[in-house]
């Protein structure tokens, strides 16, 4: 994709980003577990159909900083329903300070 940086762990991707910058996560389930935390939105798409899958993105709902912020209509394609949803998280973490190399 062009414009795609690849980071390798947190602190490199925490250097990369200016202050205020916006980055778009591209998981597996252990990526979005560990940088939700630091994100002020989350833009969702939800999707009502079960696929067999042993890993999922977390359930904002439950998630008690997490507050629904709105949904779309419901849509459907090829059979499957869907709907985008953005949430907002009421106390993101701060995103670290670039740290000086030891």
């Amino acid at each position: 994709m062009p414009g795609a940086e690849v980071v390798h762990d947190l602190p490199e991707l925490f250097a990369a980003l200016a202050p205020d910058e916006e980055a778009v996560v591209i998981g597996g389930e252990s990526i979005y577990r560990q940088l939700l935390p630091f994100c002020r939105i989350a833009r969702v798409t939800k999707s009502y159909v079960n696929y067999p899958a042993d890993r999922f993105f977390p359930n904002l709902d439950l998630l008690p900083n997490w507050r629904l912020e709105s949904q779309g209509e419901m849509l459907e394609e090829n059979g499957v329903q869907f709907q985008y949803v953005d949430y907002v998280n009421l106390d993101p973490c701060p995103v670290p300070a670039e740290q000086e190399a030891i």
